[in-house]
């Protein structure tokens, strides 16, 4: 198999949406760059609104985090999902909130 070509290249991004890749980075267990690689993969070629986030996740993730779970129901995999989705301070405003 041939390697691709690489570049470096810097970016300089606002605060927000640096913390926004880094948990999104995080939730997929990915480092940063290679998040930022499928996103800008994926919006250049158009996938459509409905398909978009399935399409990031990294192949087994959902089998891999269903076993790191263990014995939570469906919903309480897809509240977990959206919690690990919110930023570090809405999750912590939310924790607040439900305690």
């Amino acid at each position: 198999m041939k390697k691709e070509i690489t570049d470096k290249f810097v970016v300089r991004l606002p605060r927000q949406l640096r913390n926004q890749l880094a948990n999104m980075a995080r939730l997929y267990r990915r480092s940063m760059n290679a998040e930022l690689i499928i996103r800008l993969d994926y919006s250049l070629n158009g996938l459509p609104e409905h398909a978009r986030e399935k399409a990031l996740e990294p192949m087994m993730f959902t089998h891999i985090e269903r076993v790191l779970r263990g014995d939570l129901s469906e919903e309480e995999e897809r509240l977990l999902l959206c919690f690990r989705r919110l930023t570090p301070e809405r999750q912590e405003a939310l924790h607040t909130l439900l305690t």
